[in-house]
């Protein structure tokens, strides 16, 4: 089964508007692939790359360089009228619901406005209602303006704007991070059964381990715009392969006492994106890096079918 969206050699630069015109690189050298009905998770620090990757995906940001296919087609170049059919079928829900629905418009209007222009008055009427119905927003709150609702329920109409088109493909960017426990875990049951109901694929941005382990199949981890490590969620998450990834999940709490934590960790801090060296990201917070590290970028090693890292000494 061919992948639904894939990338292969991935970038993204910023030139900065400095006196040396600093090139920044937000996504370096990112391949990734999502089958259909598949979630793929995507871990990373702020400042990782991780946004950025979704947004060139939906190709909101153009990238540098690589390529993308979506269900076989390249549509990297593609622009205007070309890309409609596939723009269609791709969507996105943001981290913040409240400032990503408009404060001016109902709840109604808003998931009407992203049916698309050439459906007649009585049909957009029943996708929106549909939509809304998906997700659990009552007729009662139709008419409703955005700061008259909770922020879950604000989400619940930002998901429901998202599949009224009938996507195919969803760039789920922290849906759930500005969500309290409970309502955090409605809005994930909730994008669990659409998923079912609709076969979409998702592409889930997240800082949280712990949600990242529960809702996706596969999942890579960022570090200064590369992916590290990727693999099902099982194999990352019990078998860690690359350093940053053994110590993302060494400084994970338990809520076990009698689990004692890993004392494996990386120095310093994360390093400025801008005007990166030609060799290992990590090498001077790695425990592990040799010469090497520090002169030569690392290759992309299988240490396991499907299971990947981007390491020297793997």
């Amino acid at each position: 089964m061919s992948p639904l969206i894939e990338a292969k050699g991935l970038r993204k630069e910023f030139i900065l508007k400095d006196r040396r015109r600093s090139k920044l690189i937000a996504v370096d050298d990112v391949a990734l692939s999502i089958n259909q009905s598949q979630t793929y998770g995507l871990i990373g620090e702020s400042g990782s790359g991780k946004t950025t990757v979704g947004r060139v995906l939906l190709k909101l940001l153009p990238p540098t360089a690589g390529e993308l296919k979506y269900d076989g087609t390249n549509y990297e170049k593609l622009k205007g009228r070309s890309f409609k059919p596939i723009q269609k079928k791709m969507q996105m829900v943001f981290q913040d619901p409240y400032y990503s629905l408009n404060p001016n418009r109902t709840l109604w209007d808003t998931v009407s406005s992203a049916c698309g222009e050439k459906r007649n008055r009585n049909e957009r009427a029943d996708l929106v209602k549909h939509a809304l119905d998906r997700v659990q927003v009552g007729k009662g709150d139709y008419e409703k303006y955005p700061h008259q609702i909770s922020m879950g329920q604000q989400q619940r109409v930002g998901i429901a704007r998202a599949i009224v088109s009938s996507p195919n493909f969803i760039v789920l960017d922290e849906p759930t991070s500005s969500l309290d426990l409970t309502i955090r875990g409605e809005i994930m049951s909730l994008l669990v059964n659409l998923q079912e109901e609709l076969n979409i694929s998702y592409l889930f941005i997240s800082h949280d381990l712990s949600t990242i382990q529960h809702m996706c199949h596969m999942v890579s981890i960022m570090y200064l715009g590369q992916i590290v490590e990727s693999g099902t969620v099982d194999q990352v998450f019990n078998n860690p392969g690359h350093p940053y990834s053994v110590a993302l999940l060494a400084s994970v709490m338990h809520p076990d006492p009698d689990i004692k934590r890993s004392s494996y960790f990386l120095k310093g801090e994360i390093p400025s994106p801008i005007d990166l060296p030609e060799s290992c990201y990590l090498a001077n917070r790695c425990p592990e890096a040799t010469e090497i590290c520090h002169n030569q970028s690392p290759p992309i090693k299988e240490i396991a079918k499907n299971h990947t890292v981007r390491c020297h000494h793997r």
